[in-house]
């Protein structure tokens, strides 16, 4: 009688078990198979070339982080452009905007252990050149050889340093502000490093630290070679070595920059028209131009709608036709360069040593 009631408990706590683990098992089952919600806003689908736009949005449920892809629609099939995880549920995602073209994408969230894949509606987006004056082949190159044009390498940002004590008020921020006029073009990164006493062409035109690639300066002609010449009102330029570019061809790689300003011109701030009297043109003007020669920009010598333009005039500091197509020829849609060593590892079928010095 002991051992059937023995026996009889021993069943009853095997199915108690078994009902207690059955919703358990469920629930884990039910957690797995959550379905993804995912919400898209895009801040534009018409814009001018490297006019920056933005898709954001949130994933639920937003338990633990969700890596949400921008895609792009090729002959391919859908392409990831770029990838974010989300924080507390929320995303922002980058449109690149550096070519022309009608562009189809989407926006992809991956699933994972916890819920499933999602997908966000396909939207188009347009991008165009910007109505600007003067004529698109109004451009040059700082250095050229063949096909190949000396470019910074757009995988890596270009450090910066400026040195404004003598620029006036708010010279800093207009530097700020002449490149981001150039990144915004052709998406070349830029990345401030500080403030600077280095003089290009002076006394004090050494070695730049370790995380700088480029300097802007102001100075009296007495300080620095060049703004020796008499009526200048700044010098820029850069200095390239041999490279390869991603297709494993020979190309041209800026390794260094540099922009000195005359300080004794007192130009007006800002980048709007020029004042009818007196000096000609602003001191953004005259940023934009000095940071495009050292970013590999030549002049545009018979056009002078172009920022290029080898003398200063008095129209608003934006760039011409020719400014913004020699400006994409220099910028991250052209793709990555390397230097150096790893020039043997990525060589294709030209002979790189052909061209070399």
């Amino acid at each position: 009688m002991a051992a059937s009631s023995l026996r009889t408990r021993l069943l009853a706590i095997g199915v108690a078990t078994a009902v207690l683990c059955g919703p358990l098992l469920l629930a884990s089952s039910a957690q797995a198979a959550l379905r993804s919600r995912l919400v898209t806003a895009w801040s534009d689908t018409s814009v001018t070339l490297g006019h920056p736009v933005a898709v954001r949005g949130t994933v639920r449920p937003a338990r633990r982080p969700r890596t949400v892809v921008l895609q792009r629609r090729t002959r391919r099939g859908w392409v990831a452009v770029s990838t974010r995880r989300t924080r507390d549920g929320a995303y922002r995602l980058r449109v690149p905007t550096l070519r022309t073209g009608r562009y189809r994408y989407r926006v992809r969230v991956t699933r994972d252990r916890a819920a499933t894949a999602a997908l966000g509606g396909a939207r188009s987006v347009v991008v165009t050149r910007p109505k600007a004056r003067g004529k698109a082949r109004s451009f040059s190159f700082m250095g050229q050889s063949g096909n190949a044009v000396a470019r910074w390498n757009p995988c890596e940002p270009i450090g910066y340093r400026v040195n404004a004590r003598l620029g006036g008020a708010r010279a800093l921020a207009d530097v700020k502000r002449a490149v981001a006029r150039i990144r915004q073009t052709n998406g070349l990164r830029f990345a401030y490093r500080g403030r600077t006493r280095i003089v290009p062409g002076g006394s004090n035109d050494g070695p730049y630290p370790k995380d700088t690639q480029l300097v802007v300066s102001w100075a009296r002609p007495a300080q620095s070679r060049y703004l020796g010449q008499s009526g200048v009102a700044g010098v820029g330029g850069p200095q390239w070595t041999s490279a390869v570019n991603r297709r494993g061809d020979y190309d041209l790689m800026i390794t260094k920059g540099f922009a000195v300003l005359n300080a004794d011109l007192k130009l007006a701030g800002g980048f709007g028209a020029g004042p009818r009297s007196g000096w000609q043109g602003t001191r953004g003007q005259l940023l934009m131009h000095e940071i495009g020669h050292a970013v590999g920009m030549g002049h545009a010598d018979r056009d002078a709608w172009q920022i290029l333009y080898p003398r200063m005039t008095r129209k608003r500091a934006v760039w011409g036709a020719g400014d913004l197509r020699g400006l994409a020829r220099l910028g991250a849609a052209k793709g990555c360069l390397s230097t150096g060593s790893s020039i043997r590892g990525l060589a294709g079928p030209t002979t790189w040593t052909a061209y070399l010095p």
